[in-house]
């Protein structure tokens, strides 16, 4: 789980490895439902977690479409992972936790994004207006 995390924030792990690592745990025997129980629950776990705070961080500092970027980079990156290390069955449960905390995020950000535009469209439209009624004001004076 740490090499995991550690190549998540940046870190280079050996890939190879870890793949050797689950491959084995799985071919010892110990089925799918031991690989389940034992790496794949905390893993997804710990993914949820990550990128709910990820998230969290983002949302404060970028807007939606810049949001969506890194959204679209991490499913990338987490698509990457899966296929190089993850046992199969892991791939699409991996994805749609990523994709059920990031969109999460991206509601509230789009919502947020649409009503500041709503409000920019607004105080535009009255400025016009304001300055119309002026020229108008000034006009017949």
């Amino acid at each position: 789980m740490s090499m995991i995390d550690q190549e998540r924030k940046g870190g280079n792990i050996n890939q190879a490895l870890l793949k050797d690592v689950l491959d084995i745990y799985v071919e010892m025997g110990m089925d799918s439902m031991k690989y389940y129980e034992d790496f794949e629950v905390d893993m997804l776990k710990a993914t949820a977690e990550y990128y709910s705070t990820k998230a969290s961080q983002w949302i404060a500092i970028n807007s939606y479409n810049d949001y969506m970027l890194k959204v679209d980079e991490c499913l990338k990156q987490e698509t990457n992972r899966a296929s190089c290390y993850l046992h199969s069955s892991s791939k699409q449960k991996l994805l749609k936790v990523v994709e059920q905390e990031l969109s999460m995020y991206a509601g509230e950000l789009q919502e947020n994004a649409l009503t500041k535009d709503v409000l920019e469209m607004g105080k535009a439209y009255t400025n016009l207006e304001v300055g119309a009624l002026k020229r108008e004001n000034d006009k017949t004076t």
